[in-house]
């Protein structure tokens, strides 16, 4: 089933609540941090997911066996934060399937990343992780983008990974697959 969700989201540390999900829009939105904190999300998530917590405090993101599956906005957006990580954990599979068509950047607010950031971004973990972009870029920031220790897959249309400032990469296994772009981009 492609249209149910069933997924579980913990904080780790730090504060607590610091996340809403919306039914309707199937969107869960993770913002109000008073301090740097951990949140573990699990399950299956049909829709999208948005970081927007400020620019004082730090969220990192872990991924447990989790799969997000999104169509009509990015599956992960971040939109805020002073340090931003998505963490795949130790010994789990996650997956990011990106099922947009192929959008158009020129508009405001439209942006191609399956996972997508316009601050600073960290990809990590001992686990693994799949992102998969129909007609899109895979992962992609506008400042600076690290994967470590990673087990990374990324498939995609456009660009596999993509940070405007940097990328850097260190300690990965990585297959970047990009039909009509580049593996990666600076």
């Amino acid at each position: 089933d492609t249209t149910s969700s069933d997924f579980t989201v913990e904080c780790v540390s730090g504060t607590k609540g610091a996340y809403k999900y919306d039914d309707s829009s199937k969107t869960l939105t993770f913002t109000s941090l008073a301090s740097d904190s951990v949140y573990s999300i699990s399950g299956k998530l049909n829709g999208n997911i948005i970081i927007d917590v400020g620019e004082n405090y730090k969220l990192d993101l872990e991924l447990t066996d989790f799969s997000l599956r999104a169509s009509n906005s990015n599956p992960i957006f971040v939109n805020s934060g002073n340090e931003v990580k998505i963490t795949a954990k130790n010994e789990t599979k996650n997956y990011i399937y990106d099922e947009r068509k192929a959008v158009d950047t020129t508009q405001a607010g439209v942006y191609a990343g399956a996972i997508h950031a316009i601050v600073d971004l960290e990809i990590k973990g001992k686990g693994e992780l799949f992102v998969q972009s129909a007609s899109n870029n895979g992962i992609q920031t506008t400042k600076d983008l690290q994967v470590k220790n990673l087990s990374l897959i990324v498939e995609c249309q456009d660009n596999a990974l993509k940070g405007k400032d940097s990328v850097t990469i260190e300690n990965c296994s990585t297959l970047l697959v990009a039909k009509t772009g580049d593996a990666i981009k600076t």
